[in-house]
């Protein structure tokens, strides 16, 4: 007796072994190919077969990926709304003001230990009111250490260009000037700007300039240094006028520095304030100058300054001077200043003039040529001659470390714009940092 037929409806066979992979098709949909293998009715799909073999996806999970999802709408809505949170959170951030962005950023506790500041929030050391940043930029090394040697090039480390022609007298006005305006301001911290910039000098550009401001009696001694600042200054153990009277008084203010034979006859101990305090008693109230030791170019003695402003007393200054070569006014006003977006309103440049008219006319067409022109085509001096400058001027390596004590400066510390970058903001290296900066709100 034959079996009952069995409605083509529910019936169900294989695809014949040896003809492609294991599917279930019905009666209808398999008898027009019987016998051929798999392959010869999937011609249409041949490219896409293709392209999953060298994926190596297999037919049955891709027919998995492409049935249509279970999920049910209480999960559709808890992944619609955590994507949206994600997106609103990331939004806030982007937008967010500078303080807000980077407050999370500070460096570590353990680091900072031993800065005032840090340590103890409540006693700035009368560094409270401090908001004026007074930028004196190096250009050379003095190696000497009394009055006598002011003078001599041999006791300056300079370059052959360097040589002759009166520009360690200008060093040297640069750093008086830069004492004056400080020392007339009780707001202000005057910052000597330089790297250790010579393979033969065992200091920094900084270092010597603050030095060399001691010996010629333009800052008072360390132990002296701005008690007449400070509204609770111990009285002094040797009876003198305060240093703001000092600097008024034509009986007590340093000779002008046109005549060396006027500063080198004079014995820094007959300066009023060359008397030392008892600092164990009188422990020094705030600091007048200090120095900045990794800048290895003009870009880099004020940015650099800047961030050693935020090291020493917390926060960022409201205003900037700097003094340094009038030829090299329009370099830091034009191009540095707005290479850091700084507010022109709260920047001024103190311009001292080289005496030699013929060296000054040089200097003039050289700071054109090596200064201006390179940083209007490389804004951040990161590329091609001025990188190699830089270069050149770290024999010995060494980095700063404001990355970590100036964190809100880290994203402008490490711009280097390029014409090939793959971030969307660097369209050149004239593109100019559009992060978040301190400075961007009134803080």
């Amino acid at each position: 007796m034959l079996p009952a037929p069995v409605s083509s409806s529910s019936s169900r066979r294989r695809a014949p072994t040896g003809y492609g992979y294991n599917y279930i098709y019905s009666q209808e949909k398999l008898k027009p190919h019987e016998g051929t293998p798999l392959s010869s009715f999937s011609t249409a799909n041949a490219p896409r077969s293709r392209i999953l073999d060298l994926l190596g996806i297999s037919p049955l999970t891709w027919t998995h990926l492409r049935q249509r999802s279970r999920i049910t709408n209480l999960g559709l809505f808890a992944l619609t709304f955590a994507a949206s949170l994600s997106f609103l959170f990331n939004l806030a951030l982007y937008f967010a003001p500078s303080n807000a962005a980077y407050g999370p950023f500070s460096p570590p506790a353990r680091a900072l230990d031993t800065v005032p500041w840090h340590a103890s929030p409540n006693d700035t050391k009368g560094m409270g009111g401090v908001d004026h940043l007074v930028i004196v930029p190096g250009h050379s090394i003095w190696t000497g250490d009394n009055m006598d040697e002011v003078w001599d090039e041999e006791h300056w480390v300079l370059a052959d260009y360097q040589k002759g022609g009166g520009r360690t007298k200008a060093f040297v006005e640069h750093i008086r000037r830069g004492t004056e305006i400080a020392m007339a301001d009780s707001n202000a911290l005057l910052i000597f700007s330089g790297g250790q910039t010579h393979a033969d000098s065992t200091t920094t550009e900084g270092e010597s300039y603050l030095r060399l401001a001691l010996a010629a009696g333009f800052l008072p001694p360390f132990a002296d240094s701005f008690y007449a600042l400070s509204p609770s200054a111990p009285p002094s153990s040797t009876p003198s006028t305060s240093i703001a009277d000092r600097i008024s008084a034509p009986a007590t203010t340093p000779p002008p520095l046109s005549k060396p034979t006027l500063l080198s006859n004079v014995d820094i101990r007959s300066r009023p304030h060359a008397h030392l305090h008892d600092t164990r008693k009188h422990p020094t109230p705030r600091l007048l100058a200090t120095t900045e030791n990794y800048a290895l170019d003009s870009f880099q003695n004020l940015l650099f300054s800047i961030a050693r402003f935020r090291e020493t007393t917390g926060r960022f200054p409201r205003r900037i001077t700097v003094v340094g070569y009038a030829m090299k006014a329009k370099r830091f006003a034009s191009l540095h200043a707005a290479a850091l977006r700084w507010p022109s309103t709260r920047f001024s440049y103190v311009g001292v003039e080289i005496e030699d008219y013929a060296e000054a006319a040089g200097a003039r067409e050289g700071e054109h040529r090596n200064g201006y022109t390179p940083y209007s085509e490389d804004t951040y001096g990161c590329h091609g001659y001025l990188r190699n400058k830089r270069l050149s001027r770290n024999p010995h390596a060494r980095f700063h470390p404001y990355a970590s004590s100036a964190p809100e400066l880290r994203g402008l510390l490490e711009w280097c714009p390029t014409p090939d970058a793959t971030d969307h903001y660097a369209r050149g290296t004239t593109d100019v940092y559009r992060g978040p900066l301190p400075w961007d709100f009134s803080y």
